[in-house]
């Protein structure tokens, strides 16, 4: 097991945000799709109040909340969370947008939520914060709430870690991501992957330049590949959960597998 280190989320996010691919609408053709799958399962869940527990910008917030379900939003990273507000904003979205780590969600909200979505809980670096997010996520749904989340499945053939690496290793070579500028302000973004016994780290260099001085920033993106359907099994039955499925939906072409655990 490596010791990887997990994703730098404030300034990964601040930089996202400043190439302007989130603003004005621009996020909808990315993660349309996901929302439509999301819709799918929520819908025959009959969930209402959604709690989005890795909301990152917010995009799939606002999509949800357009499909007329009660969104809560919350994220660790104080960045995520401002750019959450501002596109919510934009959109014309009613969200509660909340700065929240996963064990600090039940004192605020248990069981509040008809289900909660999260599509980073394969990144979690240890069992024990495994157990624990699986933990949180089960107090703050309502009897017979749902999880949905992404990571290994039972649907999948099952792979060694170094076989699911291998398929999406592209070499360590450095990847110049492009240059953008925003009144006073140009970046230059860097990009080089690092391959670690479970995890691929991408390593992200902001060359950027401001008020006639040069700086570097840097962020870590972290992709494990530690987490088993097994190992979702037995945090999902240790937080209270009473069954763990996988779902494989096509929609409009594109296929996606979604973990649903009922509390």
């Amino acid at each position: 097991m490596s010791d990887a280190a997990t994703t730098d989320w404030d300034v990964y996010w601040k930089w996202e945000w400043f190439k302007g691919s989130l603003a004005e609408g621009k996020f909808r053709d990315y993660f349309t799709p996901s929302a439509d799958h999301l819709d799918h399962l929520l819908r025959q869940a009959g969930a209402k109040k959604v709690l989005d527990a890795a909301c990152g910008p917010g995009c799939k917030s606002v999509l949800l909340y357009e499909r007329r379900y009660e969104v809560v939003a919350s994220d660790a990273s104080q960045v995520a969370v401002d750019i959450a507000g501002e596109i919510a904003t934009e959109e014309g979205a009613d969200l509660a947008v909340h700065r929240h780590a996963w064990d600090a969600l039940p004192g605020e909200w248990d069981g509040s939520f008809d289900a909660v979505i999260n599509d980073a809980l394969a990144w979690v670096p240890t069992e024990d914060a495994l157990h624990a997010a699986m933990r949180s996520f089960c107090r703050v749904l309502k009897p017979g709430g749902v999880l949905l989340f992404a990571g290994a499945s039972e649907l999948e053939p099952t792979r060694t870690v170094a076989e699911l690496i291998e398929a999406k290793w592209q070499g360590p070579d450095p990847r110049l991501a492009g240059r953008w500028q925003r009144h006073e302000v140009s970046m230059i973004e860097l990009a080089v992957d690092e391959r670690l016994d479970d995890a691929i780290v991408c390593h992200h260099l902001y060359v950027v330049e401001e008020a006639g001085q040069v700086r570097l920033e840097t962020a870590r993106y972290v992709t494990l590949y530690r987490w088993s359907w097994q190992d979702y099994q037995a945090a999902a039955a240790q937080a209270g959960f009473a069954s763990l499925r996988s779902e494989r939906l096509e929609l409009a072409g594109r296929t996606k597998i979604h973990n649903v655990a009922t509390k």
